[in-house]
């Protein structure tokens, strides 16, 4: 079951924005000006963690930046403390005055305590209720600071938890919801799940409200109240019915519609814009059937339908979280292919670190893994061409730079022509090294050398040795030799392999021991 944000139902409640469809606003438009912060916080230090509000919050920073929002610190604010919480709070209401719309969002722990509404600082630990003013901040105080600012709409969201945080430290909620605040005229407020219900953290990276609400928003001609009304159409079905929107609102006067302006105000005289039929009717419409998907191919195919959609940057990011890899993932992947965990997790953890090209190629009982490398191509056919030595047939690609890759390239193994190649010894067909190795002397002399002479490769390390001796045998016997007592094979496992014995290119065999003498 999702993890649920932690508060009463009534307390945090949404009040939303004004959103619009894409393009250039109009310079009538462009007068009003929009103002809004926003908040997530989920690094809390005292009480559990949450996993979707930071992604919650930059997910409608971006989005309300398009829209034409100017936000208070010039982004999110990601994790606040109570400090830098009650500096940006008295920020925003000294940036508003004057403003056509002011927006407050935040995502995190929320509470109700003796009929006041609190959000939750990362840094609040409190014992007791006397710690609240000290450590919490008072919802009603950003209502305080829009009451008096002379906006044309105020907008508060608080897509906050639904359950009482510090209920084990002797701090305890009143009642099943938020005691009601007195919002100013003009002020909508949306609650993310209706009175004494849970509203969820999410499973998909983002909280089904706010992914919902940052969806619906961006629909062309739709009325703030049709907008709110999809949201907890679309919430209610990803939740099973689980979780419901709430709305409330003062009076507003005449209809409001999304735009790339400021808030259209339409007087109820004039006639209303129709909502959006044809393409943007298939485009909800698909979006809908896949917004709660776990299957990153779902996503690709709504892109590659509808590439310039008001969804497309959610596709993408929901892309990116679903093929996003995991140490868990890679240790189990590396512990299916005989390797014990401790070396299994220093693999993963390196991986994960790098922050270069590099790539992760697999069979069915082995994996090989190249980084460092200078782009993305050369590190994917490097793994290749190290998993294809070590497993003796062609791999498949497992992981590039930091995204799983699709079921489909897991499921196509790529025989590498450099590793399957057994013709003359040629520079340019040792595979796994650089080009430094390829183009030193003792090996763009390896044919022309006389004598007996042979060829070592550690595919680990792209370790390439070179030996001449008096037998075949013994120069065979040398190069493994060589190669395996490398300095740089200490930290790499598994044996060197002969390349070349005399000009002809063994590779292919995964020899790891001279030839039988003649």
């Amino acid at each position: 079951m999702p993890k649920a944000r932690l508060i009463n139902a009534l307390s945090l409640s949404l009040v939303f924005l004004l959103c619009s469809t894409w393009g250039p606003a109009s310079a009538e438009q462009s007068a009003g000006r929009r103002i809004a912060l926003v908040i997530g916080n989920g690094a809390y230090r005292s009480v559990d963690r949450l996993a979707n509000p930071i992604n919650d919050a930059r997910l409608m920073a971006e989005t309300l930046q398009k829209l034409g929002f100017a936000l208070v610190g010039d982004g999110p604010q990601i994790d606040l403390n109570k400090t830098r919480f009650d500096r940006l709070v008295q920020q925003f209401g000294k940036a508003i005055p004057g403003a056509e719309v002011a927006l407050f969002y935040y995502s995190g722990h929320g509470m109700q305590v003796q009929g006041e509404n609190w959000l939750v600082p990362v840094d609040a630990n409190p014992t007791s209720s006397k710690d609240l003013d000290f450590q919490m901040v008072d919802a009603g105080l950003v209502l305080r600071q829009m009451e008096d600012a002379g906006t044309k709409l105020n907008l508060v969201v608080l897509d906050a938890c639904r359950n009482n945080p510090l209920a084990s430290r002797g701090v305890r909620a009143s009642g099943g919801g938020l005691a009601e605040m007195r919002a100013p005229e003009g002020t909508m407020i949306s609650y993310a799940t209706q009175p004494g219900s849970v509203a969820f953290d999410g499973t998909t990276g983002n909280s089904p409200y706010t992914a919902a609400l940052v969806a619906a928003m961006q629909l062309p001609n739709l009325d703030v109240f049709h907008v709110f009304n999809q949201v907890g159409l679309t919430v209610k079905q990803s939740t099973g019915g689980a979780q419901q929107p709430w709305l409330a609102s003062s009076p507003i006067t005449g209809n409001f519609y999304f735009n790339t302006g400021p808030v259209t105000i339409v007087n109820p005289t004039d006639a209303a814009p129709t909502v959006a039929t044809g393409s943007v009717g298939a485009e909800l419409l698909f979006w809908q059937s896949i917004m709660t998907s776990k299957v990153a191919a779902d996503y690709a195919a709504y892109l590659e339908r509808f590439p310039t959609s008001v969804f497309a940057s959610l596709a993408k990011n929901r892309i990116a979280d679903l093929t996003a890899i995991d140490k868990d993932g890679l240790v189990a992947q590396f512990v299916a292919r005989h390797t014990d965990f401790q070396h299994a997790a220093h693999v993963a953890d390196f991986y994960i670190s790098r922050p270069d090209h590099r790539a992760i190629a697999i069979s069915v009982d082995a994996y090989f893994l190249r980084t460092a490398r200078p782009s993305l191509r050369d590190a994917e056919d490097l793994a290749l061409e190290g998993c294809q030595i070590w497993a003796k047939k062609a791999c498949s690609l497992l992981a590039a730079e930091a995204r799983w890759t699709s079921s489909d390239e897991r499921g196509t193994p790529r025989a590498m022509p450099r590793v399957s190649y057994q013709g003359i010894f040629d520079p340019a067909m040792i595979p796994i090294v650089d080009d430094t190795v390829r183009n030193r002397a003792d090996v763009t002399g390896y044919r022309a050398a006389v004598g007996p002479k042979a060829a070592a490769l550690l595919p680990s390390w792209g370790v390439f040795v070179v030996a001449r001796a008096s037998s075949q045998h013994s120069a065979e016997e040398t190069a493994l030799s060589q190669c395996n007592n490398d300095p740089t094979h200490n930290d790499m496992r598994g044996p060197c392999f002969l390349y070349a014995v005399d000009d002809q290119v063994v590779l292919a065999q995964g020899l790891t021991q001279a030839t039988p003498e003649r």
